[in-house]
Order: structure tokens, then sequence, then C-alpha cells
């Protein structure tokens, strides 16, 4: 996503609210490893101690030190995808406009939201909530996501047990 390509945001936000806004901190997780953290407490063990313990501090480190940013927002007519460090930019893609989208893994162990527009522009967006984009998106967009794509274009396409066998054979 260009610079050029970002417009304000108050300009281009849908009427409305978003049906699901994602931004980048884990927060689910976080909280499902303090729980787990309290009950290793709760155990008295020392080697549920010691896990505890590294449990709560990694996610209150977490929730304290990273950065938290608005990611996307979606709405019943397209995605907001805000600007890499500037929440006051962004562009909005109309589902018209909308390729094809998926979720994938991305470097830092957080997953990315990939999204393919008609125009041949390709958009990552890094987030640790992608499965909850994933979620709503595949309510909105079924067709559009990548996997289901493959999957049609496969339909009708002769089975050949070749196929399977050369992808596992090794390469000498």
């Amino acid at each position: 996503m260009n610079n050029e390509e970002l417009r304000d945001i108050n300009e281009i936000r849908p009427a409305g609210k978003p049906l699901k806004a994602i931004t980048y901190k884990p927060y689910s997780a976080c909280y499902i490893c303090i729980a787990a953290g309290i009950g290793m407490l709760l155990l008295r063990q020392w080697v549920f101690l010691v896990l505890g313990a590294v449990f709560i501090f990694a996610a209150v480190f977490v929730l304290w030190k990273i950065k938290d940013h608005k990611v996307l927002d979606i709405y019943q007519e397209g995605v907001l995808i805000y600007g890499t460090g500037d929440e006051t930019k962004g562009l909005f893609v109309k589902y018209d406009d909308l390729k094809e989208w998926t979720t994938k893994s991305s470097q830092g162990g957080s997953e990315a939201v990939y999204f393919l527009l008609s125009n041949g522009i390709q958009i990552y967006k890094d987030t640790f909530q992608a499965a909850a984009a994933y979620r709503e998106l595949i309510k909105l967009q079924e067709t559009k996501e990548s996997e289901h794509i493959r999957l049609e274009k496969m339909k009708g396409e002769p089975f050949s047990l070749k196929k399977v066998t050369n992808f596992f054979k090794r390469k000498k």
C-alpha cells in the first residue's frame, strides 16, 4: 500500500459501526495465558509455580509493552484498511474491487490478512487477530477466499494418483 493510495479515514469511512474491528495486539491470548498462569499457581507445585509465573509475566509484558494499533475494520460494504504507523489514513476496499483474500503466516510469529485487489495490488496487514478477521470475512465473502477459489478451480478435474505420488517423491 503506497502512501499515494492512502486517504484520510474520515473521508472514506462508511456510515455506521464496523461489524468487526481488528487490532494488532493479541488480547484474548494474553488473557488466556494469565488465567492459565493463575491456575498453575493454584496447583502449588514448584514446576507449576514457575510455569505459572512465566505465563503471567509473558502475558503482562505483551499487554504492557506491545503497542496496539488499528489494522482494519470490516463493514457490510467492504474493508477499511488502516495505514501502517498512521491510523488517520487508510484505504477502503469495496468487496466488488476485491479479487481474493486469505490469512497467512507472517514474520515475527504473527499472522497477516492478505488482500488481492482486482487491479493487481497486494496488501498484507500483520495482526495477531487474523483468526477473528477470517471468521468475519468468511461470513461475508466466502467465494473470494483463496482456498475456496483453489478448490473451485479443481472441480471437474480427474483425480490423478500420479500427481499425488510426484508431490511426495524426493528430488535426487
